[in-house]
């Protein structure tokens, strides 16, 4: 399975640029949300080239990256709290309410059904899904794996800067730990979505384990009173190891139920073995 550096990073790389150039330039604002998500597809291309070009483990290239892309938000920011000083007009479009539904969970939802058609229901689609799960297979069959890792890097570079986009019309501010803590729930919803449907990674599983995970979080802090902040990443660390677990159990239960189907037809296909009758076709 490819992977791109933390997507949390990739968030707040997106977040701290947008916060500087609000806060020490006049460029206008729009233009700056362009740049910084260009800036992330840029990053996945950088990923795309050590993974394809270079045959950096998927792994090691996204450990790498993180760490620069964790000092280029150290030393823009200078360690310390930026704030964008964005106008009104901005803010308002991340904190307003639409129909009593914050605007940023219909962000959040478009964007998953854009997701959702395009892996889903095109082509590209199924073919990122055969790169992802067997590569060499994906190439023997004629798929352009190398353009597939590529492509899927660098889009995954542009949703991260569109969500440091939503993040900084949201709360208007960078801080050094706003991008690190979104690496453990991101992983956990995958996972425990890929274990309740389709048996595979999906756009809708992530998005309802996620938000049972938060639901998690807040209702155990709810319950314990204040002094909890232990609960977060022990509840986090704790749901992605079960996720883990019941994804890998499920994978090696299909691993079995296909060599058995193989065994099975093997057999029947032994000289002296009877056809299959026509009515249990």
């Amino acid at each position: 399975m490819m992977m791109i550096a933390s997507p949390g990073l990739m968030v707040g790389l997106s977040l701290v640029m947008i916060n500087w150039f609000a806060a020490n330039t006049d460029v206008p604002i729009a233009l700056v949300c362009v740049g910084a998500v260009l800036l992330c597809c840029l990053v996945g291309l950088v990923s795309g080239v050590l993974v394809v070009r270079f045959r950096v483990n998927s792994l090691i290239a996204t450990l790498g990256v993180s760490q620069v892309l964790t000092a280029v938000g150290l030393k823009v920011s200078d360690n310390r709290q930026i704030t964008g000083a964005f106008s009104d007009r901005f803010a308002t479009l991340g904190s307003t309410n639409l129909l009593g539904v914050p605007v940023v969970v219909l962000y959040l939802l478009a964007l998953a059904v854009i997701l959702w058609f395009v892996l889903e229901h095109t082509p590209v689609g199924r073919y990122l899904f055969a790169v992802g799960s067997n590569p060499q297979a994906a190439r023997l069959a004629g798929l352009s794996t190398d353009r597939l890792v590529y492509g899927s890097l660098i889009a995954s570079g542009g949703v991260a800067g569109i969500a440091g986009v939503i993040y900084a019309m949201r709360v208007g501010a960078y801080t050094a730990d706003a991008g690190p803590g979104l690496l453990f729930p991101a992983l956990a919803a995958v996972f425990f979505g890929a274990s309740q449907f389709s048996r595979r990674p999906n756009v809708w599983g992530t998005l309802i384990a996620y938000f049972a995970l938060a639901f998690g979080v807040k209702g155990l802090q709810l319950a314990f009173g204040p002094g909890t902040f232990w609960i977060q990443p022990l509840f986090q660390g704790s749901a992605l190891l079960i996720a883990v677990a019941l994804a890998s159990r499920q994978v090696a239960q299909t691993r079995r139920s296909r060599r058995a189907q193989a065994t099975a037809a093997a057999a029947g296909s032994e000289p002296g073995q009877p056809a299959p009758s026509a009515g249990a076709l």
